[in-house]
């Protein structure tokens, strides 16, 4: 029986697709597993490996909304120095930028 090149061609890239379609996502290795842990009740399309605290993402710390702005100062374009706490009660602006 012949087969013509184009079916199996056809059935390579098929079966090439198929193998390659795993989830991209999942991050793997040692420290990684994907058990779920006890209480976790999202539904089994949202799952997300388990990585261990001393891997995971530092949390950003400072101040929450509705905190006490912390205490700036500097000199102002006229050479003058200034304090956040000298406009207390007044509207302020600041724009933080940077040249590097």
């Amino acid at each position: 029986m012949k087969v013509p090149f184009w079916a199996l061609a056809a059935v390579l890239l098929a079966s090439a697709l198929v193998a390659c379609s795993g989830d991209s996502t999942a991050e793997s290795g040692p420290g990684y597993t994907t058990r779920r842990l006890p209480g976790d009740n999202r539904p089994q399309g949202d799952f997300q490996p388990y990585v261990p605290p001393e891997k995971a993402a530092p949390v950003a710390k400072g101040p929450k909304v509705g905190d006490k702005a912390p205490e700036i100062s500097g000199i102002d374009t006229d050479g003058v120095e200034f304090k956040l706490s000298d406009y207390q009660g007044k509207v302020v602006m600041l724009d933080f930028w940077g040249d590097w």
